[in-house]
């Protein structure tokens, strides 16, 4: 639970760095936003689900224009 608990402070320290929601994070990775909150705050998720979180968190980090997109969803 620690590991889930570590993982889950560093998604939500680069979404907040980047400025990236939950909302985009869930669009980008085709899950609901509230799915994306249970596994962040580890009620649900699997080994695979959080691996699905953290690629669609980086492509989410290293696309060009990120800031167009970030000021669509403020």
């Amino acid at each position: 639970m620690d590991d889930v608990r570590e993982w889950s402070g560093d998604i939500v320290r680069r979404m907040h760095i980047v400025g990236i929601t939950q909302k985009i994070l869930a669009i980008r990775c085709g899950y609901n936003e509230s799915y994306v909150s249970e596994i962040l705050n580890g009620r649900k998720g699997t080994e695979k689900s959080r691996r699905r979180i953290e690629d669609a968190l980086v492509e989410l980090e290293t696309a060009p224009g990120r800031d167009v997109v970030k000021s669509r969803h403020d």
